[in-house]
């Protein structure tokens, strides 16, 4: 669930808050990209959308060692998510565009 909500929203189709749990503003975004893409509009995640999710091939989340002083902020402010989970940093940014 929380590959698919990173990768609507970096095609655009803004799936609310990305915390890898279906609801109402998931299934409205994935339904507008089974549309948007010629797929069937059931709203719900199946092989086909998946795999037209997946067509760029970028990771979903990068992990990165990050010193103290880097993480201020603004850094916090343009990311989708952040977390600290048994020391590693992880941070998912939105959109490509």
């Amino acid at each position: 669930m929380f590959e698919a909500q990173v990768l609507l929203d970096r095609a655009g189709f803004g799936p609310g808050v990305i915390d890898g749990r279906h609801g109402r503003f998931f299934v409205a975004a994935l339904t507008a990209f089974q549309q948007a893409s010629g797929l069937n509009p059931s709203g719900t995640l199946d092989k086909p959308t998946l795999a037209g999710l997946r067509r760029d091939g970028a990771p979903i989340v990068i992990r990165m060692l990050l010193k103290d002083d880097v993480l201020d902020a603004s850094f916090l402010a343009a990311s989708s998510f952040f977390s600290i989970e048994r020391g590693t940093v992880q941070v998912g940014l939105g959109t490509k565009r």
